[in-house]
């Protein structure tokens, strides 16, 4: 059956365009830069295919059906993903409803049992050529198997892949004394210093943990399949990072494309993911009876865990700065604070509960910075529409962005988070928040500074995909290029 699969993959479509299939993992912060990828490539006429569970696919519905009403070839297939048997709740398809560290991680893993209803579904479709998500290891196993090229798709920037290269490679951590002393991380254009307890889950487990351990063996695999890969797709844009674009480049090995920022391909700003729980019309019209650049938009994304303690910090932090605020809260965090503070701010704030219009947010010209966990998704929103950020990472990657928003692009200030927030239980106190905040949004030298750099990026970050000759369309038809080639091949 393997052989049969390889030889009608590799041979049945030499002469049609390429079928593309692709794979993002179980997460709406996954997801979505997948589905504008999907969309991206149908509109330069390819063929693509979609795959992921019910849930997830009634949620990006709207937006494949908007570019199938178009006549774009854009198919989707339901993978099923059984929660229940996998010892997860029910209807747990996707990260954002794990209620803890250890669920999160059980997902995680729970998700290799796919690895065969994705073959058979590879054996369906027959694409030319699969693009997974960074976790998907596994995959890289499946393309192999049908005889086809796999492409990453990583989830951040080139400038913190090669901090995560950097680190692998030489080892600089092993000379310090504690988690807290700092390290210089060798082999870059910049000076960068990192602690090991700021280093994503996926160095701290992969570089000191146990030989045995499973999330050290996880994150190894990662890294490998990242390596045994045909190349690697990036949602940022050249012009922001190049410097690390070449490193990355160097490091892996491996042709690497900047083509974002992908959410920036299609007109429609809403229709992408979960529905908002607050419409748009809503939400516009809340924000236009306030100044231009007066409200300091606030979202630890869809998959960070705030402290109770934590969130009383922030509470005093924002009567103690009295500015205007949106602040977007999960549905699984403290209802009975979230009402209080609903019922105490509702003069000064709007409290948004779970999923929230972030691009039709930060677009909007009252918006003056934006308080974030610097998860990629958001960093490089606020990048594309010129706003200054207030930078408080949690977990993953995030420090590693929090480095190239305020120490390599000059577009952002730290509210001196300086670890792994949950796994070290780090509260950030009101007096470094209202500090933070004042620097970007109040009158001064600092505050004109950050706005001017941050507009000078977005420019760049819509020149790159709206211009025919922009670095990232150029990029899109340079993969488009490298797949025809393979096929051929």
């Amino acid at each position: 059956m393997a052989e049969n699969a390889e030889l009608t993959s590799n041979h049945a479509h030499h002469h049609r365009p390429p079928h593309i299939l692709i794979f993002p993992f179980l997460a709406q912060g996954h997801i979505i830069p997948l589905v504008d990828m999907a969309i991206l490539l149908s509109q330069r006429g390819l063929t693509v295919t979609l795959v992921t569970t019910p849930l997830n696919l009634a949620r990006i519905s709207p937006a494949i059906d908007l570019q199938k009403a178009a006549g774009r070839d854009l198919r989707t297939v339901e993978l099923p993903f059984p929660s229940a048997h996998y010892g997860l709740p029910e209807n747990c398809e996707s990260l954002e409803s794990a209620t803890s560290g250890g669920m999160v991680w059980k997902f995680l893993l729970s998700t290799r049992n796919l690895k065969e209803p994705f073959e058979k579904i590879m054996q369906e479709t027959l694409p030319n050529c699969l693009i997974s998500d960074f976790l998907l290891t596994w995959t890289s196993e499946v393309a192999h198997k049908f005889n086809i090229p796999r492409i990453c798709f990583s989830g951040t920037c080139s400038f913190s892949s090669v901090l995560k290269c950097s680190v692998h490679e030489r080892k600089p951590h092993e000379g310090v004394s504690s988690d807290y002393e700092p390290f210089l991380v060798p082999g870059l254009p910049h000076q960068i210093e990192l602690s090991k307890a700021q280093m994503p889950e996926i160095l701290d487990n992969w570089l000191s943990g146990d030989q045995g351990e499973t999330t050290k063996a996880f994150w190894g695999k990662v890294a490998n399949a990242e390596k045994d890969s045909d190349g690697i797709i990036v949602n940022d844009f050249y012009e922001l990072e190049p410097s690390y674009v070449e490193c990355y480049k160097k490091a892996t090995g491996k042709p690497v494309w900047t083509v974002g920022p992908l959410f920036l391909c299609h007109g429609n700003r809403q229709q992408r993911g979960k529905k908002s729980s607050i419409s748009e019309e809503e939400c516009l019209e809340w924000l236009g009876s306030k100044k231009e650049r007066s409200v300091l938009y606030i979202s630890f994304g869809s998959i960070s865990f705030i402290s109770r303690l934590q969130m009383e910090e922030m509470k005093l932090g924002l009567e103690n700065l009295g500015c205007f605020f949106i602040w977007v809260v999960k549905e699984l965090d403290d209802l009975q604070f979230i009402d209080s503070l609903e019922e105490k701010t509702r003069d000064k704030g709007l409290i948004i509960r779970g999923w929230a219009p972030q691009a039709v947010i930060l677009s909007h010209p009252s918006i003056g910075a934006f308080l974030t966990h610097c998860g990629w998704n958001s960093t490089i929103e606020a990048i594309s529409f010129g706003v200054p950020m207030v930078t408080w990472p949690l977990f993953a990657e995030q420090h590693l962005n929090e480095k190239l928003v305020v120490q390599i692009l000059g577009i952002g200030v730290k509210v001196g988070s300086h670890m792994i927030s949950e796994a070290l239980g780090e509260v950030v106190k009101s007096e470094a928040i209202v500090e933070a905040v004042q620097r970007v949004m109040w009158p001064g030298e600092e505050g004109k500074r950050l706005r001017e750099k941050a507009w000078k990026a977005g420019d760049l970050a819509r020149r790159a995909v709206e211009d025919q000759n922009g670095s990232s369309c150029r990029n899109v038809d340079d993969f488009i290029q490298f797949v025809t080639n393979k096929i051929v091949e």
